[in-house]
């Protein structure tokens, strides 16, 4: 059976990204609902942009807590300044969940090397853009609902979002997440 897969919708690409995550690791039904629902979130922005900070309080508010990621990324020592720059009037929002979720080890620094299990959510870097997509196996990704070979040395790759469903005790066997 052949899966089909969600096209971005504008600059949605974090939607589309994180469900067609959701496809690829067999959870349809939530896939539809987090395509549905994104546009409504709080945490997009009004252009269905997500910023990088945000991506794992997305993943847990957009599928009702059934799931939650680690994102390991490199946030700069001038990090705070050039948010409150770019973006004066959600900069406070943004870093608050931010600390919150590195509190709850949601978010981790790297030093030039990520390692990572996959499926993942991928955040790279193309020309002067940057971009989320999802790596499924080593050079095989999925990006604007196509999937496809593309070799990973090429790529900058800024951050990665690995992805946990959470299960409840009785459903885990006395374990609470698994991951993919």
């Amino acid at each position: 059976m052949t899966k089909k897969y969600f096209i971005n919708r504008g600059l949605e690409c974090y939607c589309s990204a994180l469900a067609n995550l959701l496809v690829e690791i067999g959870d349809e039904q939530t896939a539809h609902k987090v395509f549905d629902d994104y546009k409504h979130t709080r945490l997009a922005s009004k252009d269905g942009g997500m910023h990088i900070g945000l991506v794992t309080r997305a993943l847990s508010e957009l599928t009702k807590e059934r799931y939650e990621g680690t994102l390991t990324a490199s946030f700069d020592d001038n990090y705070d300044a050039n948010l409150r720059k770019s973006f004066p009037a959600e900069a406070d929002f943004i870093l608050r969940i931010m600390k919150e979720e590195r509190e709850k080890g949601r978010i981790k620094s790297h030093n030039g090397r990520i390692y990572h299990s996959l499926p993942a959510i991928f955040f790279i870097k193309i020309n002067n853009d940057n971009h989320y997509n999802v790596c499924v196996e080593e050079n095989v990704f999925i990006d604007d609902g196509r999937r496809g070979h593309f070799p990973m040395r090429n790529l900058d790759i800024l951050a990665v979002l690995e992805v946990r469903r959470i299960f409840t005790p009785q459903q885990a066997g006395g374990y609470s997440t698994k991951k993919f």
